[in-house]
């Protein structure tokens, strides 16, 4: 008896002098539910970005993961750079938003080597995983998008339109929507495109002004439509109020107050249900992680014209409401866990 007593005074002083206890406590399994998840987004200061990150935040919570965010303020060497930092921080998951990452496959692989989940957020035009299964994307059909876009040029019923389209050639999705816009107005007998303006998104504030008066002075009447992958594009206003402009992508707020108000020439934008799609990241990587097999969902676009937005409020273009409802239901999360 007395042997045994002194033999746990010895082991506990040993566990206090070399640190043994601190191990043992390190040992204990942690919350496995928990989930760190690192939000790189190119630019924060598209209203896109931003939003997405904000209703991801909001489904995160719920499902009590860690959520940490980087801004790459438009720097295409700070995005990578912060997406290799990333890696080495070894989260469960990086979310990728709006930038083109396919291109960098080593950086997607040494990911996916290090055991982390990579969801994309206009990452590519492709929806879903990419064909070598690095990435899965969220994004709106561009086709649909760009279908809903011409659509409202017809509304117009011009005899002659005459287009300008601005875009941002260092975007994949970008270029893609801008190859399906000349291959749908090529049908249009009484439609043609007078330049198409490459304008990085990150230098709209500082070009645009510019570029609208060079493209008055070169174009005159004959420029009777706006196309553009952004609403950023219509942020500055041109000084004709004659020219219908339409965002081919977005649906940011400062658009949908001004296309409210009837206060711009922007007709429309044919908006992201980004609510919707910020809950959409966390349920596909809640279904990774419990590796489910993947649900292929694409999401509609939503138009927003002066006419659906004059009776409605900016908080009713999504039914916030059932969509949190639904994705509660999927994850299990009853009233007692909110």
């Amino acid at each position: 008896m007395r042997l045994n007593f002194l033999k746990n005074i010895i082991f506990l002083f040993l566990c206090l002098v070399l640190g043994l206890s601190s191990q043992v406590e390190a040992q204990i399994p942690e919350n496995k539910s928990t989930k760190n998840v690192l939000f790189i987004g190119y630019d924060f200061k598209n209203g896109g970005i931003s939003k997405v990150f904000r209703s991801f935040e909001e489904a995160v919570d719920l499902l009590k993961w860690n959520v940490k965010k980087k801004d790459a303020d438009g720097d295409v060497k700070q995005f990578l750079n912060l997406f290799r930092e990333g890696i080495l921080e070894k989260p469960n998951a990086i979310v990728i938003a709006g930038h083109q990452i396919d291109s960098e496959e080593k950086l997607l692989i040494e990911a996916k080597k290090n055991n982390i989940k990579l969801i994309g957020w206009h990452a590519n035009e492709v929806i879903g995983f990419d064909k070598n299964k690095l990435i899965y994307n969220i994004t709106t059909d561009p086709k649909d998008v760009i279908n809903l876009a011409i659509e409202q040029v017809y509304k117009t019923k011009l005899k002659n339109v005459g287009i300008v389209v601005f875009t941002d050639n260092q975007f994949k999705i970008a270029r893609y929507k801008t190859e399906l816009i000349q291959h749908e107005i090529k049908k249009c007998k009484f439609c043609h495109i007078l330049k198409i303006v490459d304008l990085p998104i990150a230098s709209v504030e500082n070009l645009m002004r510019t570029e609208i008066n060079k493209l008055n002075d070169e174009f005159k009447n004959k420029w009777t439509h706006s196309i553009a992958i952004n609403d950023i594009y219509f942020d500055i206003e041109n000084p004709r109020n004659d020219i219908i402009s339409i965002a081919a992508g977005d649906g940011s707020l400062k658009a949908i107050r001004r296309i409210k108000k009837g206060s711009t020439q922007q007709y429309a934008t044919i908006a992201e249900p980004i609510y919707a799609q910020g809950w959409q990241i966390a349920n596909e990587l809640y279904l990774q992680f419990k590796l489910q097999k993947d649900v292929k969902v694409i999401l509609e676009p939503i138009l927003l014209d002066r006419f659906f937005l004059k009776n409605i409020q900016e908080t009713q273009i999504e039914p916030a409401a059932s969509i949190r409802e639904k994705y509660k239901q999927v994850w299990g999360i009853t009233q007692s866990q909110k």
